[in-house]
């Protein structure tokens, strides 16, 4: 059986090396050709075109195309219209079956009746802590992201008409929009979507064939044996104190200001690292505001920003770290909350559906903290730093033992024979 592989945009975006991974763990089976054809998308709107020809028609050998998306991924398939004009592009000329992984799956409802429940829950939503003026700030952003882009809020002071036009503007680009075109394509041209999560299958199911939609894990990485905690710490220079860790980009929903907010409440010897660097060039503003948040707190000189990391330097974070903190205030399905299963090491975050998933994979395996707050977090994080090192190790270890690659590639693998025994 020959299964092939598109790897969109730069290697290290998360989507880009979720896909090579696969890919990887294919070429390790008997029995498999594995195919794979990379496209970097570059000024060149035109070459790009010749770039994905060239890839469909390459992988046209393949019985089942594999590849990943992201409606965020500016980096992989490009933004706006022209994502869709480069996914039309892909499926005219790939003559193979395709499958497609949908990350960040957030798309605003459907039907009507799912678009009124959502604003009434919306509504309803009530957040409590120092951090809720930049909670709403961030979830701003956030609605214009699931709802489609507008960029108004309800504001008793605007007019009626205003409100309903703003509506009708959300509702029609959330179903006219590039967005949701991009997403109508896909499920038109794909025979199985995979999401990581039932949220996300939930926040699609009434945009496309429920048939074609699958629930697979994100995979949970086979890590070799490195060194230890307190080899990685005198390495990195954070031998003596409390290891604090957030891992991944930076930006506003990833619960990066909660933390800080949180930081006077932990004693001095805790050091809060950011493993990683901006998303996006809009968000080196937001992580400059962080930092003078943490000089204001008092707090700068225990916080220590990574930027980027190779694979071999966040494989010492990784070992160095005492608890592993995931204070999402959104998660579709998260790739640092998997890579902290692959250690592993005492987690907590915010509680979510996906959370509670994994939670009931493999009991109690993830803490969780609420209210949403910083002091509830600073709590949370205290009582993990004072229990024996090692007490959860084992539930994080048998949770890992469920999701690593070879069980999680076991079912795309019935998923590939599906497609290509239909």
């Amino acid at each position: 059986m020959k299964i092939g592989y598109l790897h969109m945009g730069p290697p290290q975006h998360g989507v880009c090396r979720y896909g090579h991974l696969l890919a990887q763990a294919a070429s390790q089976r008997p029995g498999l050709t594995v195919i794979e054809a990379s496209v970097n998308f570059t000024a060149d709107k035109e070459k790009n075109r010749e770039l994905l020809i060239e890839a469909a028609q390459k992988l046209s050998e393949a019985d089942v195309v594999h590849f990943q998306f992201s409606k965020f991924g500016q980096q992989l398939w490009g933004d706006g219209w022209a994502k869709l004009h480069y996914l039309r592009t892909f499926f005219r000329h790939c003559s193979s079956s395709v499958t497609v992984t949908l990350h960040d799956v957030y798309y605003p409802p459907y039907k009507l009746v799912n678009i009124l429940n959502s604003l009434k829950k919306r509504g309803k939503s009530k957040i409590s802590g120092s951090v809720k003026k930049q909670l709403n700030s961030n979830r701003v952003k956030q609605d214009q992201e699931i709802r489609g882009g507008t960029n108004q809020t309800a504001n008793p002071k605007r007019s009626i008409l205003q409100r309903g036009l703003s509506f009708t503007h959300t509702i029609v680009k959330g179903l006219f929009g590039a967005d949701a075109l991009s997403l109508r394509a896909i499920a038109k041209h794909t025979d199985k979507l995979i999401v990581c999560t039932g949220e996300e299958s939930r926040r699609i199911q009434d945009r496309v064939d429920a048939q074609k939609l699958l629930t697979i894990p994100h995979f949970v990485e086979v890590r070799a044996e490195a060194t230890t905690p307190d080899e990685a710490r005198k390495e990195l220079h954070l031998d003596g104190v409390k290891v604090i860790t957030l891992l991944g980009f930076i930006y506003p929903p990833k619960g990066h200001q909660i933390l800080i907010e949180a930081m006077p409440n932990l004693s001095e010897d805790t050091v809060v690292v950011f493993a990683g660097g901006p998303s996006s060039e809009a968000n080196e503003t937001f992580l400059q505001e962080l930092c003078k948040l943490a000089k204001e707190k008092g707090v700068d000189h225990r916080l220590r920003v990574t930027g980027y990391l190779s694979e071999q330097e966040m494989e010492l974070y990784l070992r160095a770290t005492d608890v592993a903190v995931c204070p999402f205030s959104r998660i579709s399905a998260s790739g640092s909350l998997s890579t902290w299963i692959s250690v592993p090491r005492p987690i907590l975050a915010s509680e979510s559906p996906q959370v509670e998933e994994l939670n009931t994979i493999e009991a109690n395996a993830i803490n969780t903290f609420r209210p949403y707050s910083s002091t509830a977090l600073a709590e949370a994080i205290k009582k993990l730093l004072s229990e024996s090192p090692g007490s959860q190790d084992l539930a994080i270890e048998r949770l890992r033992s469920k999701l690593l690659m070879p069980a999680i590639f076991d079912r795309h693998m019935d998923a590939y024979m599906s497609i290509a025994n239909s």
